[in-house]
C-alpha cells in the first residue's frame, strides 16, 4: 500500500492530460507510488515507509514531493502519445525530475537519511 503519496497528488504533478487518460487505474497510481518509495530506499539506505508516522511535517511533505514526482514520471511514460507532443511530455517528465532531485540533494545535504542509518554515498 502506497504511503508517501495518492494518486490525486500523482495526477496533479503529471498534469491534466494524464489526470484525464482513462486507461490509468488506481492500481497502476499505487505501483508506481510504491515503486517511487523503493527508489527512495535505493537512494538514501532509508525504509521512509517504516518511519514516516514519527517524522516531522516539513520532513513528511519533502518525501511527499518526492515520491510523488517520481510516480508522476512514470505516469507520464505510460502513454505518451496522449500529449499534443512529444516535447510536452518532456517537459513534464524533466520538471517532475527536477522535484525529485531537488528532494533527494536535500535529504542528503541536511543527513536526514543518516540520522536513520541511511548511506550519503547512495545513489
Amino acid at each position: 500500500m502506497a504511503t508517501l503519496s495518492n494518486s490525486g497528488k500523482v495526477k496533479l504533478a503529471a498534469g491534466k492530460v494524464v489526470s484525464d487518460n482513462a486507461n490509468i487505474t488506481g492500481a497502476n497510481y499505487d505501483q508506481w507510488i510504491e515503486e517511487a518509495e523503493a527508489q527512495l530506499l535505493a537512494e538514501t539506505g532509508v525504509e521512509w515507509v517504516n518511519i514516516f508516522s514519527g517524522l516531522t511535517a516539513v520532513k513528511k511533505k519533502l518525501l511527499e514531493s518526492a515520491a510523488t514526482a517520481w510516480a508522476a514520471v512514470d505516469a507520464i511514460r505510460f502513454d505518451t502519445r496522449v500529449f499534443p507532443t512529444s516535447g510536452y511530455a518532456l517537459d513534464q517528465i524533466n520538471m517532475n525530475l527536477d522535484r525529485w532531485d531537488r528532494a533527494i540533494a536535500k535529504l542528503k545535504d541536511t543527513n536526514i537519511s543518516k540520522i536513520f542509518g541511511g548511506s550519503q554515498e547512495s545513489s
